[in-house]
């Protein structure tokens, strides 16, 4: 089993996710795309914005992407 950060989040996934602040920066090699979702799927992501102290839904959707990326690799919940 990987180690754990104080606030028992894997060192792993927190070196995936990275800093999530930095997500609201406009950066040339960002996409920008479309993406649907429940009306209580977008009010949790807006909760999880606050939360994490970002200014935008782009950057907030970022930090959902690479968390479920790095959880998909890696296999967890299998």
């Amino acid at each position: 089993m990987a180690p754990a950060t104080p606030g028992g989040v894997p060192a792993w996934l927190i070196e995936a996710v990275g800093n999530p602040l930095t997500y609201d920066a406009a950066a040339a090699n960002r996409k920008d795309v479309c993406a649907r979702g429940d009306p209580m799927l977008y009010r949790r992501l807006q909760v999880m914005k606050k939360r994490l102290g970002l200014r935008t839904t782009a950057g907030a959707w970022e930090y959902v992407f690479r968390a479920g990326l790095a959880v998909g690799e890696r296999g967890v919940g299998r």
